[in-house]
């Protein structure tokens, strides 16, 4: 009699259990899948030049279900500052980072750190890609050496001969290898075709005085900005002064757009940010549905714009994202 009340029993425990284990099932099947969370940090993120990446960023998440952080940021003073930033993003739980770092030097150990705590996507050539492995690290960026050639055809190809040109060449993020890979792009072939490279201003806080001061010591005949930000203080320089020069760069805000359309830039690269942002996006979460995958390096393409060609369909898809 005691063996059949065991047995009952452990029949009435095994019922139970199978009925609350049907309820929690069923329970479980009709709650929504917690959204994987996805963080970016980028160098003074309210500026205007991050708008066309951002939209990216934005498109990739609604497609893709993620619930996107972008982190508020002023202008980094240092990686020390960076990565604080980072590391409070990693400890509220964030499934993944899209960042792009504040200066290249000094990063290997950082990417190293950061990626083996979470998924890292970086955005722009901010580091060696030959020091990124690619297991749970990868770039998305643009060909800045192409980028810096383009440039130099296209001055090429509007002012003729560039024998006894002198150029002057503004950079705001000297720091950043992505902007260095267009200056040495751009030097090589310019020099070759005559022109003298006259002076370099290298500054993350240029001002139009400085521009100004430096054109009354040593004028030069052709301004080239290798960044927005550096391109949008140039224009800034020209309206103030009233001064006329050839005036190109790389740039994708919405006031260069503007000094483009009135002629005020003679032409500029404009990398497709858009797809950059959707890119990183994109990346992140198939590492995060397949964790076993690998990561793949990626390269987006860039146009060279003049007010000619701005009214293109294509182009203007690329210069306003934000109303497609």
């Amino acid at each position: 009699m005691k063996r059949q009340n065991h047995y009952f029993f452990l029949l009435l425990l095994c019922l139970a259990i199978g009925i609350g284990l049907v309820v929690w099932a069923i329970f479980d099947s009709g709650r929504k899948p917690e959204k994987y969370r996805i963080s970016v940090v980028v160098d003074n993120s309210e500026s205007n030049r991050w708008v066309p990446f951002l939209e990216g960023l934005k498109r990739a998440s609604k497609d893709n279900d993620v619930a996107l952080n972008y982190v508020s940021t002023g202008k980094m003073t240092g990686l020390e500052q960076e990565k604080g930033i980072i590391d409070q993003e990693i400890e509220n739980g964030t499934d993944a980072l899209i960042v792009q770092f504040c200066q290249s030097s000094q990063t290997k150990e950082l990417v190293t750190d950061i990626s083996g705590q979470t998924i890292l996507e970086l955005v722009g050539t901010d580091v060696d890609r030959d020091t990124i492995s690619t297991e749970n690290c990868a770039c998305v960026s643009t060909d800045d050496v192409a980028i810096g050639k383009a440039l130099a055809a296209q001055i090429v190809s509007d002012q003729g001969s560039l024998a006894n040109e002198k150029i002057g060449i503004f950079m705001t993020g000297s720091a950043m290898k992505a902007v260095r890979d267009r200056r040495d792009g751009f030097e090589e072939d310019v020099r070759k075709a005559g022109a003298t490279i006259l002076w370099e201003i290298k500054d993350d806080r240029l001002t139009e005085q400085q521009i100004e001061e430096k054109q009354r010591e040593e004028a030069v005949d052709i301004l080239v900005a290798m960044d927005d930000e550096s391109l949008q203080v140039l224009n800034d320089y020209l309206t103030a002064t009233g001064a006329s020069y050839p005036l190109y760069g790389v740039g994708c805000s919405d006031r260069n757009v503007y000094c483009l359309d009135n002629g005020q830039i003679s032409a500029m690269a404009v990398p497709y940010e858009f797809n950059m942002g959707y890119q990183a996006v994109t990346r992140a979460v198939g590492k995060l549905k397949n964790p076993m995958s690998g990561m793949q390096n990626d390269t987006v393409d860039f146009a060279m714009i003049t007010k000619e060609n701005m009214t293109d369909e294509k182009n203007q898809r690329l210069l306003y994202p934000i109303v497609q």
